[in-house]
């Protein structure tokens, strides 16, 4: 065994073979998360961190066809690591090996023709979803797929499912807490609910801090959004109710995950391609319709329209108020933007931010706008860092709509942070000039040196 497997808080061979994945915490585009860690069979050629095997760490488990994209979020991870080692404010991804499939009761492993190696109900179920005629196989087939996942999904929700003929890689990081999206759909108070409740501008204010930790270090998150961001409490002997009333700033920690989609800004111009794979990844209701925009008009240069054209407009519109659409009913359903608003409207706040078409228009312009003039690989950056500021403050809209919010300075902050206007829309450079960011942030800092000083002690 090398000198370096041997150091002292390695994730090593003969710990890892020992080591049984545990509960899903939850499951992604790219992969799924469980906690505690994985067992591994051998490392890629990458980095290694130091961390113990326990239940503070999760694993994510991806498809190796992803291996791209996992060894950038690695890569992102430790820089992160170097920036905020007490995991403080990013709960990153940060070590890498292969996953080994092992017996787990919360993993399902599919044959490659969909079926499930250990229950034979379920065969039966997924083989009757399968059938089809010889002259329709080929047709139905992605159909049948995509129908034996949503089958399997819904079934089987608290389980991994992985495929046997896949190989998966075994990302590792530390466990960031309950997840925004857990907390938001809880009906019942507890403890979580009571102190997003009542320390909302604590919470928000901490998350602003994040944004800026990773403008500060040029590095843009693009996936922000309830399911990726955590709220963990420090409990010491179950006294988590009374802690939580005597140090309500000591006790929460508040974190980024999934940094997948994250990259580092490097340059001060980057080319159309560039900004092409900056733009187009992310989910779809957190983000801005100017990246909408830029999205589109990159895919029309590339099929061969002429900007300078009538019907470039004209086909701009069309694409971006379809993607939209296509989003309406998730933002009806959930009450992200429409619901939200009626909501803060009625409690003063600007009647101004419902999309419309004259508003879509309007952006469509200012992105064609730089096109013209040259100007979008100048400004990308700032658009890119204001696509976090807005999907923070989607975030901050929803929480406001689930507690019944009325602070009209909390509102107002809001309004500014997901306006559509990128121009009008606040900076995280002014953010942190906000008077309430000045009052919180030193809580932050001081809560932040309680608990290293408590982990210190352990």
């Amino acid at each position: 065994m090398s000198k370096r497997t041997k150091k002292k808080g390695h994730l090593r061979s003969e710990h890892v073979s020992d080591q049984m994945g545990g509960k899903k915490l939850g499951y992604g585009a790219y992969g799924c998360v469980i906690s505690p860690p994985a067992k591994c069979v051998h490392y890629p050629n990458l980095r290694k961190t130091e961390y113990k095997l326990d239940n503070n760490h999760v694993s994510k488990l991806i498809n190796f066809k992803h291996n791209q994209s996992a060894f950038l979020e690695l890569n992102i991870g430790q820089k992160l690591i170097g920036i905020d080692p007490k995991h403080h404010h990013f709960s990153p991804y940060f070590n890498g090996c292969f996953f080994s499939p092992q017996q787990n009761k919360d993993i399902l492993y599919l044959n490659p023709d969909g079926t499930n190696v250990t229950s034979s109900p379920l065969i039966t179920k997924i083989s009757s979803l399968s059938e089809s005629s010889e002259s329709n196989r080929r047709t139905t087939k992605n159909k049948n797929t995509s129908l034996i996942k949503s089958q399997l999904n819904k079934e089987y929700r608290n389980k991994c499912i992985l495929n046997l003929d896949n190989t998966y890689l075994n990302l590792i990081g530390p466990y960031g807490g309950s997840t925004l999206t857990n907390i938001l759909s809880y009906q019942k108070n507890n403890d979580l609910v009571a102190y997003i409740n009542n320390n909302y501008w604590y919470i928000s204010i901490y998350l602003i801090k994040n944004i800026y930790i990773l403008y500060r270090n040029k590095i843009i998150h693009r996936d922000i959004k309830p399911s990726n961001v955590t709220v963990k409490f420090s409990y010491i002997n179950n006294e988590s109710i009374a802690l939580l009333k005597s140090q309500p700033f000591d006790s929460c920690r508040v974190t980024l995950i999934d940094f997948g989609l994250a990259r580092e800004l490097k340059k001060n111009k980057y080319s159309y391609e560039e900004i092409k794979d900056y733009v187009s990844q992310g989910t779809s209701h957190y983000i801005p319709i100017e990246i909408f925009a830029i999205r589109t008009l990159i895919k029309l240069i590339e099929r061969g329209y002429d900007s300078n054209d009538d019907s470039f407009k004209t086909s701009m519109v069309h694409r971006v108020e379809a993607k939209i659409k296509r989003n309406r009913e998730y933002y009806h359903h959930e009450g992200i933007r429409d619901e939200t608003f009626k909501y803060m409207n009625n409690k003063g706040g600007p009647s101004n931010h419902f999309i419309t078409s004259k508003k879509i228009d309007k952006i469509i312009d200012y992105v064609i706008a730089l096109h013209a003039q040259n100007k979008l690989a100048k400004h990308i950056d700032e658009l890119l860092y204001k696509w976090d500021v807005y999907s923070l403050g989607i975030i901050l809209a929803k929480i406001a709509l689930k507690y019944s919010i009325d602070d009209k300075e909390f509102i107002s902050l809001i309004f500014d942070m997901i306006r559509l206007d990128p121009d009008k829309r606040i900076s995280i450079q002014k953010l942190v000039k906000h008077p309430k960011y000045v009052q919180y942030q030193k809580f932050i800092e001081k809560g932040n040196k309680s608990k290293s000083k408590s982990i210190q002690s352990k």
